[in-house]
């Protein structure tokens, strides 16, 4: 199977943040999908997997770095795409991680329905759903089944209380793999 991985946003604009920006314990949304990233690789090492890590370099904006990302999956061949972020919001209430798809994609569908799964048996923190968004670039425009996974709200304190800790970046990653296993499976056997 053909993974492709991506990250959030590019290293001139990483997303949702939380802390000060000089202080050494400053929370990314870049970092931490990067890390995660990281993490889900070594896992998927398997001559079962052919994994694409998806970084483009170089100083760009938003809009040519989500160009080149859905430019190089499309090229790689990926039979499905995952993009990991964290949410942030003014109401500090927010809270949850959820998956979200092309609405128009069954085989979307059906990889975020997976990956949720896999999060609410494996994450401690509150999920909140599965969306059909037809509006992201990402999800409308790559050729094989995409999905982002928002693994919760830098911006709530419970939420970032497990992100911060060690272990979360490994259990994020294992959560993400499971579902694009059992997603997999299903594929196979239907």
């Amino acid at each position: 199977m053909k993974i492709a991985l991506s990250h959030a946003h590019a290293i001139f604009a990483k997303g949702a943040a939380y802390g000060a920006w000089d202080d050494n314990k400053r929370l990314t949304e870049w970092d931490r999908s990067k890390l995660i990233n990281g993490f889900m690789s070594k896992l998927l090492m398997s001559p079962d997997f052919d994994l694409f890590i998806i970084d483009p370099n170089g100083p760009m904006s938003y809009k040519e770095h989500l160009s080149k990302t859905i430019d190089e999956i499309n090229a790689c061949g990926a039979e499905v795409a995952v993009e990991t972020h964290f949410n942030s919001s003014a109401n500090p209430r927010a809270h949850g991680f959820e998956i979200l798809y092309y609405e128009r994609s069954d085989e979307s569908r059906c990889l975020a329905m997976k990956i949720f799964d896999s999060f609410k048996t494996n994450i401690p923190i509150k999920p909140r759903s599965i969306m059909p968004r037809r509006d992201i670039a990402f999800l409308k425009s790559t050729k094989c089944p995409a999905v982002i996974v928002e693994c919760g709200f830098l911006s709530n304190y419970h939420d970032r209380a497990f992100i911060y800790k060690p272990e979360s970046t490994e259990m994020f990653a294992t959560s993400i793999v499971k579902g694009i296993l059992a997603y997999k499976d299903q594929r196979r056997s239907s």
